[in-house]
Protein backbone atom coordinates (compact mmCIF):
# COMPACT_ATOMS: atom_id res chain seq x y z
CA UNK A 1 0.00 0.00 0.00
CA UNK A 2 1.41 3.55 -0.68
CA UNK A 3 1.94 5.53 2.14
CA UNK A 4 1.98 8.88 2.34
CA UNK A 5 5.19 9.85 3.21
CA UNK A 6 5.99 8.83 -0.29
CA UNK A 7 3.80 11.45 -1.56
CA UNK A 8 4.98 14.44 0.51
CA UNK A 9 8.61 13.29 -0.27
CA UNK A 10 7.64 13.84 -4.03
CA UNK A 11 6.12 17.11 -3.58
CA UNK A 12 7.98 19.95 -4.69
CA UNK A 13 6.24 21.82 -2.29
CA UNK A 14 6.60 20.50 0.85
CA UNK A 15 3.47 20.86 3.40
CA UNK A 16 4.63 21.13 7.10
CA UNK A 17 2.44 17.60 7.68
CA UNK A 18 5.42 15.55 7.20
CA UNK A 19 8.27 17.60 9.25
CA UNK A 20 6.92 20.59 11.47
CA UNK A 21 4.11 18.22 12.41
CA UNK A 22 3.69 14.21 12.66
CA UNK A 23 0.11 13.59 10.98
CA UNK A 24 1.26 11.71 7.93
CA UNK A 25 1.43 8.12 9.39
CA UNK A 26 -1.61 9.22 11.43
CA UNK A 27 -3.18 10.09 8.43
CA UNK A 28 -2.02 6.32 6.46
CA UNK A 29 -4.62 4.91 8.60
CA UNK A 30 -7.35 6.92 8.76
CA UNK A 31 -7.25 6.95 4.94
CA UNK A 32 -6.50 3.44 4.49
CA UNK A 33 -10.36 2.75 3.96
CA UNK A 34 -10.21 5.52 1.30
CA UNK A 35 -6.74 3.95 -0.59
CA UNK A 36 -8.28 2.30 -3.95
CA UNK A 37 -11.22 4.43 -4.31
CA UNK A 38 -11.81 7.95 -6.08
CA UNK A 39 -11.90 10.47 -3.09
CA UNK A 40 -13.16 13.79 -2.69
CA UNK A 41 -11.23 16.24 0.20
CA UNK A 42 -11.52 19.33 0.88
CA UNK A 43 -8.31 21.30 2.88
CA UNK A 44 -8.89 24.92 4.70
CA UNK A 45 -5.28 26.44 4.73
CA UNK A 46 -3.70 25.90 1.23
CA UNK A 47 -0.79 28.01 2.02
CA UNK A 48 1.96 26.97 -0.31
CA UNK A 49 -0.24 24.03 -1.92
CA UNK A 50 1.82 21.48 -0.63
CA UNK A 51 -0.60 19.39 1.02
CA UNK A 52 -3.14 19.98 -1.92
CA UNK A 53 -0.35 18.04 -4.73
CA UNK A 54 0.36 15.43 -1.76
CA UNK A 55 -3.10 14.73 -1.84
CA UNK A 56 -3.62 14.68 -5.61
CA UNK A 57 -0.23 12.24 -6.02
CA UNK A 58 -1.69 10.03 -2.94
CA UNK A 59 -4.95 9.19 -3.53
CA UNK A 60 -6.39 7.28 -6.94
CA UNK A 61 -6.78 9.05 -10.14
CA UNK A 62 -9.93 10.98 -10.92
CA UNK A 63 -10.19 12.00 -7.25
CA UNK A 64 -11.35 15.59 -6.49
CA UNK A 65 -8.87 17.63 -4.54
CA UNK A 66 -10.13 20.79 -3.49
CA UNK A 67 -9.14 23.69 -0.86
CA UNK A 68 -10.03 26.62 0.40
CA UNK A 69 -7.63 29.73 0.91
CA UNK A 70 -7.84 33.71 2.00
CA UNK A 71 -4.75 34.45 0.74
CA UNK A 72 -3.06 34.01 -3.10
CA UNK A 73 -1.53 30.66 -3.06
CA UNK A 74 2.17 30.83 -5.16
CA UNK A 75 1.66 27.22 -6.42
CA UNK A 76 0.66 25.43 -9.49
CA UNK A 77 -2.17 23.52 -8.76
CA UNK A 78 -2.64 21.10 -11.67
CA UNK A 79 -5.91 19.12 -11.30
CA UNK A 80 -6.73 20.80 -7.95
CA UNK A 81 -9.78 23.30 -7.34
CA UNK A 82 -8.98 26.53 -4.76
CA UNK A 83 -12.06 28.61 -3.72
CA UNK A 84 -10.44 31.95 -2.38
CA UNK A 85 -11.98 33.17 0.45
CA UNK A 86 -13.49 33.44 4.08
CA UNK A 87 -13.97 29.47 5.09
CA UNK A 88 -15.53 30.29 8.02
CA UNK A 89 -18.96 32.43 6.57
CA UNK A 90 -22.26 30.71 4.98
CA UNK A 91 -21.29 32.29 1.99
CA UNK A 92 -18.52 30.00 1.73
CA UNK A 93 -20.44 26.80 2.86
CA UNK A 94 -23.53 27.80 0.10
CA UNK A 95 -21.30 26.71 -2.72
CA UNK A 96 -19.33 23.77 -1.29
CA UNK A 97 -20.79 20.05 -2.45
CA UNK A 98 -20.16 17.49 -0.14
CA UNK A 99 -17.06 15.63 0.58
CA UNK A 100 -15.64 12.04 2.05
CA UNK A 101 -12.42 14.33 4.12
CA UNK A 102 -12.39 17.21 5.33
CA UNK A 103 -9.56 19.37 7.13
CA UNK A 104 -9.31 22.20 8.78
CA UNK A 105 -5.32 23.63 8.59
CA UNK A 106 -6.79 26.98 8.56
CA UNK A 107 -6.63 29.86 11.03
CA UNK A 108 -6.68 27.44 14.29
CA UNK A 109 -8.59 30.20 16.51
CA UNK A 110 -11.00 29.24 18.74
CA UNK A 111 -14.24 30.63 16.90
CA UNK A 112 -13.30 28.94 13.33
CA UNK A 113 -12.27 25.67 14.72
CA UNK A 114 -16.01 25.51 16.28
CA UNK A 115 -17.42 27.17 13.12
CA UNK A 116 -15.56 24.18 11.27
CA UNK A 117 -16.72 21.13 13.62
CA UNK A 118 -20.33 23.03 13.93
CA UNK A 119 -20.81 23.37 10.31
CA UNK A 120 -18.82 21.86 8.23
CA UNK A 121 -20.00 17.98 10.03
CA UNK A 122 -23.11 18.44 7.25
CA UNK A 123 -20.27 18.67 4.28
CA UNK A 124 -19.14 15.27 4.96
CA UNK A 125 -20.13 11.86 3.00
CA UNK A 126 -21.40 9.43 5.13
CA UNK A 127 -18.41 7.46 6.30
CA UNK A 128 -16.31 10.28 5.70
CA UNK A 129 -13.98 11.86 8.07
CA UNK A 130 -14.07 15.68 9.70
CA UNK A 131 -10.61 16.55 11.05
CA UNK A 132 -9.44 19.48 12.66
CA UNK A 133 -4.95 19.89 12.74
CA UNK A 134 -2.89 21.72 14.96
CA UNK A 135 -5.30 21.87 18.01
CA UNK A 136 -4.04 25.10 20.05
CA UNK A 137 -3.92 24.81 23.87
CA UNK A 138 -6.85 27.72 24.17
CA UNK A 139 -8.99 25.19 22.26
CA UNK A 140 -11.28 22.99 25.44
CA UNK A 141 -11.40 19.80 24.09
CA UNK A 142 -14.61 19.69 26.26
CA UNK A 143 -16.34 22.31 24.80
CA UNK A 144 -15.16 21.08 21.30
CA UNK A 145 -16.56 17.16 21.73
CA UNK A 146 -19.89 18.78 22.96
CA UNK A 147 -20.37 20.58 19.29
CA UNK A 148 -20.41 17.05 17.65
CA UNK A 149 -23.97 16.01 17.41
CA UNK A 150 -24.62 13.00 20.12
CA UNK A 151 -25.04 10.21 17.23
CA UNK A 152 -21.47 10.93 15.62
CA UNK A 153 -19.55 11.41 19.26
CA UNK A 154 -18.45 8.37 20.10
CA UNK A 155 -16.34 8.33 16.66
CA UNK A 156 -15.36 11.23 17.50
CA UNK A 157 -11.42 11.53 19.12
CA UNK A 158 -8.25 13.40 19.58
CA UNK A 159 -4.86 12.04 18.46
CA UNK A 160 -2.15 13.73 20.49
CA UNK A 161 1.16 13.61 18.54
CA UNK A 162 2.76 16.14 20.70
CA UNK A 163 5.61 13.75 22.06
CA UNK A 164 6.82 12.93 18.49
CA UNK A 165 8.52 16.65 17.90
CA UNK A 166 7.71 18.43 20.95
CA UNK A 167 4.99 21.07 19.35
CA UNK A 168 2.62 22.33 21.61
CA UNK A 169 -0.24 22.31 18.77
CA UNK A 170 0.77 18.74 17.16
CA UNK A 171 -2.87 17.28 17.92
CA UNK A 172 -5.62 16.08 15.41
CA UNK A 173 -9.48 16.04 16.13
CA UNK A 174 -11.15 13.68 14.59
CA UNK A 175 -14.76 12.92 13.56
CA UNK A 176 -15.51 9.70 11.59
CA UNK A 177 -19.36 10.32 10.42
CA UNK A 178 -20.49 6.65 10.47
CA UNK A 179 -22.95 5.53 8.26
CA UNK A 180 -26.69 5.19 9.76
Amino acid sequence: MKRLRESWEKSQTKSDKGDVHSYLEVYDLLFAKFAQEKVSLLEIGVFNGGSLAMFKDFFQPGSEIHGIENQAVNAALNGVAVFFGNAYTDEMLSVLGEYDILIDDGSHTVQDVEFFVTWYLDKVKPGGLLIVEDIQPEINQENLLKLVPEEYRKSAFFVDCKQSKGRYDDMLFVIHKAVK
